[in-house]
């Protein structure tokens, strides 16, 4: 039954909101917001629709679920856009943020804790900035209508023992979803696949750092395809982590895979296991059987070096360095750092320091306090800013007066920025993504 307080939220939004949905919403626990809940804020859409662009602010520091919306009219004209309120940094516990017929949706920098995302026959979505941990599935796509969805830029891990057997990212039909950039890990969980593709049809699995330690005897893998319909694995990292039994592979196969484009992919096996492996029959590869099937011509086999079992970025040396192959539309890592155009790093991490850097600005000490850009605010410590500091586009042009603290840059295009810091006296770059 919806509370009190929900209902009169959405009375009065039902009253200046006939039409549809549009503008900016807040949704704050603590009252003095338009929704308390995501509940009444899913309410609010599945009955009044989209007649806008429509962007929902999520304020406190923990929000219950669930959220449900389905069939939401207008959704396929306008964009629905779900962030933390500016300083904000919401977790968002337990539940399901579930949506079906909801299309064009962005999730944008929240943190999702043992939270878990459905998305059912809907188009256009894209997630990227998140955290996801949980024991669970983190997102699934479904339904063979989902089409052009994009999990981009996020990091997803798994905690606790003896917990069920869902990949962490599962895509179920469905067709041209992207993912991307994103960081996969799990800690002895015995889970059985971390990313699933089931009948997904042109899903791309790109640049992306996954590390599996699987405890169960039985088949585990870092990636898992059926290979029924086409699909694309390029410029990932693929790591099977102790401990692990004679049974495990990184990656799996279904016997009639023809149609995979597997390639430029980084393989490492920690101790027992296999490079791949074809499931329902007991063909387990090492890495010459599985070139020999005509898969990885410019893959390796080596450790790529990650900086630890919970930090999956890659450290300087790594032989993942400048061995991927630049792919359309994908230009910058998970930290927002610029890939290179034309010798990319595997994995979801562009080394710091390759050929993209600006060499050719000053730098400022590294042991001093630094600007830096967390879920859409340019944060600036007071003793790098002079009261004329401001941020510079790349051609030079100011964009934005800069104050000591949080600074929305939200309203910026994506792209290199850069912090002209106190007695201009070094500039600092800095990477706006969406």
């Amino acid at each position: 039954m919806r509370s009190i307080a929900a209902t009169i939220v959405f009375s009065l939004l039902a009253s200046v909101a006939i039409g549809g949905m549009s503008g900016t919403y807040t949704i704050k626990p603590a009252g003095g917001g338009d929704f308390l809940t995501l509940y009444a804020a899913g309410e609010a859409i599945d009955s009044l629709g989209m007649s806008g662009n429509c962007v929902f602010e999520i304020y406190g520091d923990t929000l219950p679920g669930p959220f449900y919306a389905d069939g939401v009219s207008g959704s396929d004209s306008w964009t629905t856009t779900f962030r933390p309120g500016p300083g904000e940094d919401p977790v968002i516990l337990g539940d399901e943020f579930r949506c079906a017929s909801f299309h064009n949706v962005k999730i944008e920098n929240l943190r999702f804790l043992t939270a878990y995302m459905t998305i059912a026959g809907s188009s256009g979505w894209r997630i990227s900035g998140c955290r996801f941990s949980t024991h669970d599935w983190a997102v699934k796509i479904v339904d063979a209508s989902s089409t052009c969805d994009t999990i981009d830029g996020n990091w997803f891990d798994v905690w606790g023992t003896g917990m069920g057997h869902y990949p962490i990212i599962i895509v179920e039909s469905g067709r041209d979803n992207i993912i991307s950039n994103n960081m996969i890990g799990d800690d002895t969980c015995g889970l059985d696949v971390l990313v699933d593709f089931d009948h997904a049809a042109n899903t791309r699995f790109i640049f992306n750092t996954v590390r599996m330690s699987p405890l169960d005897a039985g088949f585990g893998n870092c990636f898992w395809t059926d290979g029924n319909v086409p699909c694309e694995v390029r410029n990932n990292v693929f790591v099977l982590a102790q401990p692990a039994t004679e049974y495990n592979a990184c990656v799996s196969i279904y016997p009639t895979s023809d149609s995979v484009l597997l390639d430029y992919n980084c393989y490492f096996v920690e101790s027992l296991g296999y490079i791949g492996a074809r499931p329902f029959y007991p063909d387990l590869y090492d890495w010459s059987g599985w070139r020999g099937l005509g898969f990885e011509a410019n893959g390796i086999n080596a450790d790529p070096r990650l900086v630890s079992s919970t930090d999956l970025h890659l450290r300087p040396g790594s032989p993942c360095n400048q061995r991927a192959t630049p792919i359309a539309g994908i230009g910058f890592d998970i930290d927002g750092d610029p890939r290179d155009p034309t010798r990319p790093d595997m994995g979801a991490d562009e080394i710091a320091g390759d050929a993209v850097e600006e060499r050719h600005l000053p730098q400022a000490s590294s042991h001093k306090p630094q600007a830096t850009v967390v879920r859409g605010v340019l944060c600036v410590p007071p003793s790098l800013l002079t009261a004329n500091s401001s941020l510079l586009s790349i051609d030079g042009r100011k964009v934005l007066g800069l104050k000591s603290g949080a600074n929305d840059v939200r309203a910026l295009a994506p792209g290199i920025y850069f912090v002209r810091e106190a007695q201009a006296q070094a500039v600092r770059k800095m990477v706006i993504t969406r």
